[in-house]
């Protein structure tokens, strides 16, 4: 028997990650029209959180067709801690000179509204960082000796300083494209 034309049939979202049917309030629709439930995205990002240090993974924004899905249509379905910890994550990806605590047994994130006049304050351990050179604070210029050395050992082996991080990096093999 043909269904009636004045009836159409409600079509429920299917998940892109684990194919399953959801409730059209219980996915996030993007704009190229995929679709991702709230366990899902849970996973995704708390994987893309979860191990940064040791594989690189907060490189691997988590993506869908147009690029980065955006956060505003992916926020309600995400855990309060889940989405605090990508907003600040996301605001250090998109922070174009990254400093980061001087102090070895911290290392964490110094955001731009904790530097003033190049000196960085460190939110976790309170040390002060230099913004310009990297090293802990000083008075007067960078012109130190390991910093100078540093840059000079890497402009004889030819390697480049990040745009980004600052840091010294080298191309070994592959094409000129980093991340």
């Amino acid at each position: 028997m043909a269904a009636s034309p004045d009836i159409e049939p409600v079509l429920q979202p299917c998940c892109m990650l684990c194919g399953e049917y959801f409730e059209p309030d219980q996915v996030a629709r993007l704009a190229c029209g995929c679709c991702y439930c709230s366990g899902c995205l849970e996973a995704k990002f708390a994987e893309m959180l979860g191990d940064g240090q040791q594989t690189g993974g907060y490189r691997n924004i988590p993506r869908c067709c147009f690029g980065p899905m955006p956060f505003s249509l992916i926020r309600p379905h995400l855990s309060r801690g889940l989405a605090r910890s990508y907003a600040a994550k996301k605001l250090e990806l998109e922070t174009r000179d990254r400093t980061y605590c001087s102090d070895t047994t911290c290392g964490k994130f110094i955001a731009s509204h904790s530097i003033h006049n190049n000196q960085a304050f460190c939110q976790r351990c309170r040390a002060e960082t230099c913004s310009k050179c990297k090293s802990a604070w000083h008075f007067g210029p960078c012109a130190g000796g390991e910093f100078d050395q540093t840059l000079r050992v890497a402009s004889e082996n030819g390697w480049k300083r990040c745009p980004d991080c600052r840091n010294v990096v080298e191309l070994r093999v592959g094409c000129r494209h980093m991340e």
